[in-house]
C-alpha cells in the first residue's frame, strides 16, 4: 500500500501538482566537543509532508591539504535523521586548480526518502563526522559554488558541488546558499605555534603561481605543514610585473623592405619580445601590401619618331613612373613597335620601243618588287620608274586658200608632208603636215577647245577640221572652215607605299588601293590625279606562354598575368607585331603542420597539404616526415603547373634534467626514515610533479620522507607531460634486530568499554615510551596502558632505545556505537504498577537525555522533560495532559540524546496508549 501511495504521489508531482518554490541552505559547525562536525539544512519554505520527498543530496567540503599523518580523514559518519544514510564518496587531494585544498563530497544514499522535513526557518541536523588526522590547521569550508577554482569542468572531471532535489520544491536544484559563514575550525589543531614566513616575489602578468594566474599585485597567505606537523604560515607579497601587448597596423608598397624582409601579400605576424623585467612583450603587426598601379599599352611609330621624350629607332619597352593615390608607384608600360623600311627607288629614261630585261616599253611604267626576309618579318621593297620618251610624232593641219603657199610650196590640192627627224633626246621625231586647200570662197577660222567639248553639235575628242557651207545666193556658196585644236585633260599618276594599317588622308589601309582625284587645270580643262597605294607588312601575330610567379621572360620578372606587344621593323620600314599573352601561376604556399615542441625521445609527424611532388630537407619525397630531433625542417613542393614553393618549420625538444640526493634510514637502517630529494631541476615547463615509484603516483613536492632502504625509480614530469627518469638506491646498512608490536585483549569494543594494550619488544633496555593520543589512556609512558576510547582510535607508540634508535607501531581500536536506547512503542497508564509510564531505556553509552517531548496527532505537545538521566520511570510520561488522562491513541515522541562520546542525536518515534 505504501509503495502504491509513493508512486501515485510522484505521478502527481510530475504533473506539476502542489509544486512550491523554495530554497534550501546548508550549514556546517564544530560542536562543543571540539572534534565533531555537524552538517545541517534549513529550509526557507514549508513543504507539506505529503510531498516532502527528497530525491538526492550532495554536499561538498574542502579541507586544508596535508601529508600523512596530517591529511584530513573522515571518520565516524553518523546519520542524524531516521531512515537516512550518508557516505563520503568523493576524495580528491590537492588538485592542480587548488593545490592547497583537499575536496570531499558527501552523498545521501537513501534516495527518494521522506524522512527529511522542510519547515520554514527550522534547521535540522543531517549527519556528523570527525577528522581522524593527527593534526590540522585553518578552516574546513562548504565550497563556494560560484568562485571555487576547482568547479567543473576541472582536471579530474569531477562533479563537485552542492545539490538537493526536493519534489515539493520543483524538479531542479533547490540549493541556494549556506547558513552562517559555511566554515568551521579544522581540528585537531596542530600542537605548536605558527611559524610565519614572509617573502616577496616578482612575476610577470599572467604567470601561474601556486596553481593560479595573477594579473595584479596580490598578498597571498598560505599554510603548510612543516616536517614536525606544525603549521607554517607563508605570506607572499606578489609584485606582478606588467606584460605588454601592442598592435601595429602599417602599410608598405610592393617590393619595399619591412624590417629587412620582402613581403608580397598582406601579412600578420607576432613578435615575442621581453621587457627590461624579463616579461613578455607581444607585438602584433598587421602589414598591408599596397599594390602598384600597372597599365600595359602598346603603340606603333615610324622609325625615328619621338615618343615620351625618346627617339625610337628600334622596338622599345618604355616604363613611365608616377606616384599613385596610395603613395605607391603608378607604372605605365608602353611597348613601342618600330618597323624600319628599306626602300630602293630608281628612275630610268628610255625611248619608246626600247627593251629592258627583254621587255619592250612603249609607255611610262613603274616596276615594283617585294622580297620577304629569312625570319618572315623583314621585307625589301624596290621600285623602278621607267619613263618612256615617245617618238616625237607631230601632226599639224595647214589650211590654205587656193594659190597660197606653205614653206615655199604652193600645193594645187590637199597634200600631206612627212618628215623623219632626230629629237633633242636622241629619239625619233616624225613631223606630219596635212595641207588642206580650199576654194577662194572659203573662210578659215582657228579655235581651241577642251577634249570632249561639244562644238557644232559634236563631241570633239581630237583635233578636227569642220566645214560648213553657206549658200549666199542661188549661184554663190560661202564655205566656212573651222580648224579645231583639242586641249587634252592632264593625268597625273602617283605611287605611294604604306605599312599595314597605316593612315592616308585620315583613313587606314590594309590592302593595295588606287585613288582618283579630279581638279581644274590652268587651261580650264580637267586635271586628273591617280594615286596608287601599295600596302606592305602583315597582321599582328598572337602567342601564349605559361609562367610561374617570379620567372624571367625576356629578361623581366612577372608576378601577374601580362600581355606583351613586340614590334619588329622589316627592311621596307614597316612593323611586324608579335603579341604575347603571359599566364602567370601563383607559387604554391605549403604550410607545415605538426607539434613544434615535443618531449625528448618522442616521435612527431610533420605534414603539409596535397601537391604533386615533395622534397623535404632530409631528402624524403613523401607528403610527411617523422622527426625526433630539434632543428629547422623545410619542404619544397611542386604543383600541377610545375611551380615550386617552400616552407620552413622550427622544432624544439623539451629536455628535462634533474639530480636526486638520498638519505639512508637512521639507526643503522632500523627506522624507515630515509629520504629522497630532487635537485637542480631545469628544462621543461613548471609546475613539475615527482614520483619515486616509476610513475604509479606523483606528488607536487620534490621531497619524499619515511622511506626504507631499496631501489627507487625516479621521474620528474613537467606541465607538458615530458619526463626525466633516473634511479636512486637507499643503502641498507646492517640493521639491528630492533622490533616492537602491540597486542590488545580485543580490537573491537562497544562505546563505554575499555581494553588493555600491551607493547611487546625483543629488547630489554629502552629510554622512553610515548603513546599518542594519550587522552583515552590511563598512562602514556607505560608498556600496558588501559584504553577507553569514545570513538574509533588509532594508537601510536614510539619506543626509543639506547643509542638514539627507535621503533614505532600502531593499533586501531574500533568503537561501535550501537546506541542502545529504547522507548516502548506501547504503554498502559492505568496505575496497575506495570508499564504505567513512558520513559527512555538506555545502556551505559548514554550520558544524558537533553530533552524528551511527546506530541498528539495534531502536533500539540502533551509532555516535556529536560536534562535527565535515562532508565528512571519517575521522570517519564504518565499518559496525562495537564493532569487529565488521555484516551487510547497514537502519540509521537522526539528525544535529544547526548552520548558519552559527546555526540548528540535527535531521535523520533511513536507510541500507543492502551487501556
Amino acid at each position: 500500500m505504501a509503495t502504491r501511495l509513493k508512486i501515485a504521489l510522484i505521478s502527481l508531482l510530475l504533473m506539476g501538482w502542489g509544486v512550491a518554490v523554495g530554497q534550501v541552505k546548508f550549514g556546517i559547525e564544530l560542536l562543543s566537543d571540539q572534534s565533531t562536525y555537524l552538517v545541517s539544512l534549513r529550509s526557507d519554505t514549508t513543504i507539506a509532508s505529503a510531498i516532502s520527498i527528497t530525491g538526492s543530496v550532495q554536499i561538498t567540503i574542502r579541507v586544508p591539504h596535508g601529508e600523512a599523518p596530517n591529511n584530513f580523514t573522515v571518520g565516524n559518519i553518523t546519520n542524524l535523521q531516521p531512515n537516512t544514510s550518508w557516505q563520503d564518496n568523493v576524495h580528491i587531494y590537492a588538485p592542480t586548480e587548488a593545490p592547497n585544498w583537499d575536496y570531499i563530497s558527501f552523498a545521501l544514499l537513501s534516495l527518494g526518502t521522506s524522512s527529511l522535513s522542510y519547515n520554514q526557518g527550522v534547521t535540522i541536523p543531517l549527519f556528523s563526522f570527525t577528522n581522524e588526522a593527527a593534526s590540522c590547521v585553518g578552516n574546513i569550508e562548504l565550497i563556494d559554488t560560484e568562485n571555487d577554482p576547482f568547479l567543473p569542468p576541472n582536471s579530474y572531471n569531477a562533479n563537485i558541488g552542492h545539490s538537493i532535489v526536493v519534489f515539493g520544491m520543483g524538479y531542479g536544484n533547490a540549493y541556494r546558499g549556506n547558513t552562517g559563514t559555511g566554515t568551521a575550525l579544522c581540528v585537531p589543531e596542530a600542537p605548536c605555534d605558527e611559524v610565519p614566513v614572509y617573502q616577496n616575489l616578482s612575476l610577470c602578468q599572467g604567470t601561474v603561481f601556486d596553481g593560479y594566474y595573477f594579473d595584479q599585485d596580490t598578498v597571498l597567505v598560505r599554510h603548510f605543514f612543516s616536517e614536525n606537523a606544525c603549521d607554517s604560515m607563508v605570506t607572499t607579497y606578489l609584485n606582478v610585473l606588467e606584460s605588454y601587448d601592442y598592435q601595429i597596423d602599417t602599410a608598405i608598397c610592393l617590393g619595399e623592405l619591412y624590417q629587412g624582409q620582402f613581403y608580397f601579400s598582406n601579412t600578420s605576424f607576432i613578435e615575442n619580445l621581453q621587457t627590461v623585467d624579463g616579461c613578455d612583450s607581444i607585438v602584433w603587426t598587421n602589414l598591408e601590401i599596397r599594390q602598384p598601379s600597372i597599365t600595359n599599352q602598346d603603340t606603333t611609330v615610324c622609325f625615328g619618331t619621338v615618343f615620351a621624350n625618346t627617339v625610337i629607332e628600334n622596338d622599345t619597352l618604355l616604363f613611365q613612373y608616377f606616384i599613385g593615390e596610395n603613395g605607391c608607384d603608378s607604372i605605365i608600360n608602353t611597348q613601342v613597335f618600330v618597323t624600319p623600311l628599306t626602300t630602293i627607288i630608281k628612275d630610268t629614261l628610255i625611248c619608246a620601243g626600247t627593251a629592258i630585261d627583254g621587255i619592250v616599253f612603249t609607255q611610262d611604267t613603274i616596276i615594283e618588287e617585294f622580297f620577304t626576309g629569312y625570319n618572315g618579318c623583314d621585307s625589301l621593297f624596290t621600285q623602278l620608274s621607267v619613263q618612256v620618251i615617245a617618238d616625237m610624232t607631230t601632226t599639224a593641219n595647214v589650211l590654205l586658200i587656193e594659190g597660197s603657199s606653205y614653206q615655199n610650196f604652193t600645193p594645187s590640192g590637199d597634200t600631206t608632208i612627212v618628215q623623219n627627224l632626230i629629237g633633242q633626246t636622241g629619239c625619233d621625231s616624225i613631223a606630219t603636215t596635212h595641207i588642206f586647200v580650199f576654194p577662194s570662197n572659203t573662210t578659215i577660222i582657228d579655235t581651241t577647245i577642251c577634249q570632249g567639248q561639244i562644238l557644232l553639235g559634236q563631241s570633239i575628242e581630237t583635233d578636227t577640221i569642220l566645214t560648213d557651207t553657206l549658200q549666199l545666193t542661188s549661184t554663190t556658196d560661202s564655205i566656212i572652215v573651222t580648224n579645231v585644236q583639242v586641249l587634252p585633260s592632264t593625268i597625273n599618276q602617283i605611287s605611294k607605299i604604306l605599312c599595314y594599317g597605316e593612315y592616308f588622308n585620315g583613313i587606314p589601309y590594309y590592302s593595295d588601293t588606287i585613288l582618283t582625284e579630279i581638279f581644274n587645270g590652268s587651261t580650264g580643262c580637267d586635271s586628273i590625279t591617280l594615286t596608287q597605294l601599295q600596302i606592305v607588312g602583315s597582321a599582328p601575330v598572337f602567342q601564349e606562354f605559361q609562367l610561374c610567379a617570379g620567372d624571367l621572360f625576356l629578361g623581366q620578372t612577372f608576378l601577374a598575368d601580362t600581355i606583351l606587344i613586340k614590334t619588329f621593323t622589316g627592311t621596307e620600314g614597316c612593323d611586324s607585331i608579335v603579341q604575347t599573352a603571359l599566364t602567370v601561376h601563383p607559387l604554391p604556399e605549403p604550410v607545415i603542420t605538426g607539434q613544434s615542441t615535443f618531449c625528448n625521445g618522442e616521435t612527431v609527424a610533420l605534414t603539409t597539404q596535397n601537391f604533386d611532388n615533395y622534397l623535404w630537407s632530409n631528402n624524403t619525397v613523401q607528403s610527411g616526415i617523422n622527426i625526433q630531433t630539434p632543428g629547422n625542417y623545410s619542404v619544397t613542393v611542386t604543383d600541377t603547373n610545375g611551380c615550386t614553393g617552400s616552407a620552413v618549420f622550427e622544432a624544439s625538444v623539451i629536455d628535462i634534467s634533474a639530480q636526486a640526493a638520498s638519505t639512508p634510514p637512521s639507526c643503522d637502517g632500523l627506522n624507515d626514515d630515509g629520504s629522497i630529494r630532487f635537485l637542480d631541476i631545469s628544462g621543461g615547463l613548471a609546475p613539475y610533479v615527482f614520483s619515486i615509484n616509476g610513475g604509479n603516483s606523483f606528488e607536487t613536492q620534490p621531497f619524499f620522507e619515511n622511506l626504507s632502504s631499496g631501489d627507487y625509480q625516479l621521474i620528474v614530469e613537467d606541465a607538458n607531460g615530458c619526463q626525466w627518469q633516473g634511479n636512486s638506491f637507499i643503502d641498507d646498512i646492517d640493521a639491528l634486530d630492533f622490533k616492537i608490536s602491540i597486542v590488545a585483549d580485543k580490537e573491537n569494543i562497544d562505546l563505554g568499554d575499555s581494553v588493555r594494550l600491551q607493547v611487546l619488544t625483543n629488547f630489554e633496555n629502552y629510554d622512553s615510551i610515548i603513546w599518542h593520543p594519550a587522552s583515552s589512556l590511563n598512562c602514556s609512558n607505560c608498556l600496558t596502558p588501559i584504553a577507553k576510547p569514545v570513538e574509533t582510535t588509532v594508537y601510536h607508540v614510539k619506543v626509543m632505545a639506547n643509542g638514539g634508535c627507535s621503533a614505532e607501531e600502531s593499533i586501531a581500536i574500533r568503537v561501535s556505537k550501537p546506541q542502545k536506547i529504547y522507548v516502548p512503542n506501547v504503554f498502559s497508564p492505568n496505575n496497575d504498577g506495570e508499564n504505567d509510564r513512558l520513559f527512555p531505556l538506555a545502556a551505559s553509552d548514554v550520558e544524558a537525555i537533553r530533552s524528551f517531548r511527546v506530541f498528539d496527532r495534531f502536533g500539540g505537545m502533551v509532555f516535556e522533560q529536560m536534562n535527565f538521566a535515562p532508565n528512571d520511570p519517575q521522570l517519564g510520561w504518565d499518559g496525562r495532559r495537564q493532569g487529565k488522562p488521555l484516551n487510547s491513541g497514537v502519540f509521537v515522541w522526539q528525544m535529544e540524546v547526548e552520548f558519552i562520546d559527546g555526540n548528540v542525536e535527535i531521535m523520533h518515534g511513536s507510541t500507543t496508549i492502551i487501556k
